[in-house]
């Protein structure tokens, strides 16, 4: 296994100085990839490999060397290095020198203007993920409004959602079982110049026990385990792939401060009971799933690579899986219930959002406030040319991420009717007890998908 690169403080600051001074930024490269945006998908991502590959900027050689295994030559790497820089990633074996030109052997993820060190996609057990697919939605749906006191980040890898956090925490302590991954985010930390975060080897909560935390996020390995492979900590979750993150998610509670939230992202078989989640609508193809990570052990597209991926799927298959999710588990907030989202929505989620999912109290709490609709609230209704509108969707001033309900007159009538300027209690106070209940859950329904708001 590659050694992980050693350094002091200064040298590692400077190095990231330099990054910015070059103009390697993650919005750099956001820009780049936009670009690409009006081609074909088959054509898009070879081209913005060979316009890399033709450009002299200190950013694109840079991005070439340490991100894209793709090396340069000395004089291009001094140049997106600097003489000072390129001497201490070199001597610290950051970058190699190979019969093409240097290289780095760890791989350069940028995130949220983080630099994130990790090793490339191996199936060794010590090896250290980096920036993957899901965590930036679970960044995003984590990431508080307000600063909190102490935060948690489990199976920490290289300890990007840790660094992330650092910056709305005052203390953030990450934790792995692997060694070389709390060694490899103690030099994140350093590369990012953060230094309120603190990495402990151990396994899950075994590192924390007795401390109790603000916020908590996890993203457990989720990877089925056949029979007839060893066990990759960082990969695999259990026979079905969902255990691990059901028993990170049933141990939380015991770590979070009274009014903590935790947060536990992994595809799914179901849901645990009485746990609050956000379930995506759209099955994830377990066939793709499979070959997509099963890819990481075989570089090579060959048949290898495909039995592997079909061997998996059988496995699961013969364990009786027939569907799986992207589930957003939220541990300490809530109603304990699941919540479909759509699968387009899920780019969309942050923590504002999924804060305002939950309403505090039922509409039996709120008979002295006032109703009103939500600014912004539309009305849509189809029907056949020449025939009465059954049916308005109602889609809410707010980006609410439940359904839009469908509603018929009669509840429209009772909006109209609950929002004319009185206490909700004076508006249905001449309605009968049975009347009076089912108009108060009509009201709660309305005010939980935002169509409505107590004021």
């Amino acid at each position: 296994m590659i050694a992980i690169p050693q350094g002091t403080v200064a040298q590692w600051t400077a190095l990231a100085d330099r990054f910015r001074a070059i103009g390697l930024t993650s919005a750099w490269i956001e820009e780049q990839e936009k670009s690409i945006g009006r081609f074909p998908a088959a054509f898009g991502t070879d081209w913005l490999r060979l316009q890399f590959e033709v450009s002299d900027e200190p950013a694109a050689l840079a991005l070439r060397m340490l991100t894209r295994d793709e090396p340069v030559s000395t004089a291009q790497a001094i140049r997106a290095l600097g003489e000072e820089s390129f001497a201490f990633a070199r001597d610290c074996s950051l970058i190699e020198e190979t019969a093409k030109g240097w290289r780095s052997p760890l791989r350069l993820s940028l995130l949220d203007s983080l630099y994130i060190l990790a090793d490339r996609p191996e199936e060794t057990a010590d090896n250290v993920m980096g920036v993957g697919t899901t965590t930036a939605l679970l960044a995003r749906a984590s990431y508080p409004d307000q600063r909190v006191e102490s935060a948690l980040d489990l199976g920490c890898g290289g300890g990007v959602l840790a660094l992330l956090l650092a910056r709305a925490a005052d203390r953030v302590v990450g934790t792995d079982l692997n060694a070389r991954a709390i060694e490899m985010a103690r030099v994140n930390a350093m590369l990012n110049g953060i230094a309120n975060a603190e990495f402990r080897v151990g396994d899950w909560y075994s590192p924390v026990v007795g401390e109790r935390f603000d916020l908590i996020v996890s993203q457990p390995p989720f990877l089925p385990l056949r029979d007839d492979q060893e066990k990759v900590v960082y990969l695999h979750g259990g026979r079905t792939g969902d255990e691990m993150a059901r028993l990170v998610v049933k141990e939380m509670p015991g770590y979070l401060t009274e009014n903590g939230v935790g947060f536990v992202l992994a595809d799914m078989v179901s849901t645990p009971e009485g746990v609050t989640a956000l379930v995506s609508s759209e099955m994830v193809d377990l066939e793709v799933d499979a070959a997509v990570y099963c890819a990481q052990a075989h570089r090579q597209r060959d048949r290898r690579w495909w039995d592997e991926a079909y061997r998996t799927v059988e496995h699961l298959r013969r364990c009786g899986v027939t569907e799986v999710r992207l589930t957003l588990m939220v541990v300490g907030a809530g109603d304990g219930q699941p919540l479909v989202v759509a699968a387009e929505r899920w780019g969309q989620i942050d923590r504002g959002l999924i804060d305002s999912l939950w309403v505090a109290g039922t509409a039996a709490d709120w008979l002295e406030q006032r109703a009103r609709v939500v600014p912004g609230t539309t009305m849509e209704g189809e029907c056949p040319l020449g025939e009465k509108v059954r049916l308005w969707t109602l889609r809410s001033g707010r980006r609410s991420l439940r359904a839009n309900p469908q509603v018929g007159d009669g509840i429209l009538d009772l909006i109209r009717w609950v929002t004319r300027g009185e206490t909700l209690g004076s508006c249905l106070g001449g309605l009968s007890e049975s009347d009076r209940e089912k108009a108060l859950g009509v009201v709660d329904q309305l005010v939980r998908h935002e169509i409505l708001e107590m004021i």
